[in-house]
């Protein structure tokens, strides 16, 4: 039995999936973000200086904690899939992370018919919801 294995609890386990795809889904957007950097705009002649420097550290200011809510969520989200058992961490880091045409090229690499690609895919997605923390779990 998985560490993680939340089956005999008794969870909302569709909440549950939808809930952690919601998550992995927007895992390579956070990482892009968490890699970005800020370049600063040239001055605008219109504004006073110290207006423009106001605005452009309330920028930076903004950027800087995006960014860093970004790097926080993405270490998460790899700690929680590197808790998680190699075939279902391979099968969602493929599904969410890497970038695949099709889920059917997906589950064809896999060698899964289509009905048990998504049957392991909802597995995997209960198993990293409990690995993540929790606060993905949806109870009855």
């Amino acid at each position: 039995m998985n560490v993680f294995d939340i089956s005999r609890f008794d969870i909302n386990e569709d909440q549950t999936v939808r809930n952690a795809r919601e998550l992995l889904k927007k895992y390579r957007e956070l990482t892009l973000i968490s890699k970005s950097t800020y370049s600063l705009r040239s001055s605008r002649l219109s504004q006073s200086e110290a207006n423009y420097s106001n605005t452009n550290l309330k920028e930076i200011n903004k950027f800087v904690c995006r960014k860093n809510e970004a790097k926080a969520l993405v270490s998460s989200i790899d700690e929680a899939l590197d808790m998680i058992d190699e075939d279902n961490q391979k099968l969602l880091k493929k599904e969410f992370c890497d970038q695949y045409k099709s889920d059917y090229a997906l589950y064809s690499d896999l060698n899964l018919s289509e009905a048990g690609y998504y049957k392991k895919l909802k597995k995997a997605l209960l198993i990293f919801a409990e690995a993540f923390g929790g606060s993905l779990v949806v109870w009855k």
